[in-house]
């Protein structure tokens, strides 16, 4: 039987191995893993910012720092999902180098979702890309059977699709990428408008395909994050700081004393259709 497994050492300790194609873990399986790896000693950024500007330097204080999403996201570093599927930009497969097969993890915790590469068999990999004639090219990725948890990890609404930027770290030959997901794009069907904005936040571009693009409540008070708060985030994220990197750590069992959470016939039947997509996918990709 498939075990959830946390990373507990390193950058990326407190992420969870997303397994793909096994839909019995719930959300609160991925935080109490997360949250395993903590104690008094050892605790995930809390957010608190104090700025002491010193003499002689700018006061950036009352500066924000755009959000990104305020501008075109589709060909940038990024992941699109849906209650059923996800896929990365063309991009996120160049900056790895075309690596074909991925491990996400996810902390719940931090709100951060990381990618790594990984090998082709490794049980929790994910194949992003395929091959057009000499072109590298995105993979839709049928997620079934863990993108509901996803959804109710962070509160999303299931009938919305969600847009989320990245940034990548390097370090040697070695590389990740890491998703603030709390920074959203929402993408809201046009049929469920009136009732959608109020709850999602401002509707600010009409898309092609009967959705419209909206940002999360409070975005509307500015132009993005106060300067300071943004370099403490990038701090966070800067993962390749003397004795934080070891990104290639690999996960450990979870174990709950609690009882395991029974796959309901409904997840058994979503997750025997993502598996035989993804063998019909990868033998019409060879």
């Amino acid at each position: 039987m498939p075990q959830l497994k946390v990373v507990t050492e390193g950058a990326l300790e407190g992420f969870v191995s997303i397994n793909p194609r096994w839909a019995a873990f719930s959300a609160e399986d991925y935080c109490a893993a997360a949250a395993s790896v903590y104690n008094e000693d050892k605790q995930p950024p809390d957010g608190q910012l104090e700025v002491v500007v010193q003499d002689g330097e700018l006061d950036l204080r009352k500066f924000q720092v755009v959000h990104t999403q305020f501008f075109d996201t589709s060909r940038k570093k990024s992941i699109t999902f849906t209650t059923e599927e996800m896929w990365f930009s063309s991009d996120c497969i160049c900056k790895f180098n075309n690596a074909m097969t991925v491990e996400i993890l996810i902390n719940p915790i931090t709100k951060v979702l990381a990618v790594r590469p990984c090998a082709k068999d490794y049980r929790n990999g994910v194949r992003w890309a395929m091959i057009k004639g000499e072109k590298y090219m995105k993979r839709v990725i049928a997620g079934g059977a863990f993108l509901r948890t996803i959804y109710e990890l962070f509160g999303w609404d299931t009938d919305c699709r969600y847009r989320v930027r990245g940034v990548r770290r390097q370090k040697g030959d070695e590389s990740v990428m890491l998703f603030d997901m709390s920074e959203t794009e929402i993408f809201i069907p046009t049929d469920i408008i009136d009732a959608e904005i109020p709850k999602h936040g401002k509707t600010v571009l009409p898309n092609n395909n009967n959705r419209m693009s909206a940002f999360p409540q409070g975005w509307e008070m500015g132009f993005g994050q106060d300067k300071y708060r943004h370099q403490q985030a990038r701090e966070i994220a800067a993962i390749d700081r003397d004795g934080k990197w070891d990104i290639s750590e690999e996960c450990r069992p979870f174990c709950d004393e609690n009882a395991l959470n029974v796959t309901s016939e409904a997840d058994l039947s979503d997750n025997i259709k993502t598996i035989m997509s993804d063998i019909t996918q990868g033998e019409a990709n060879v």
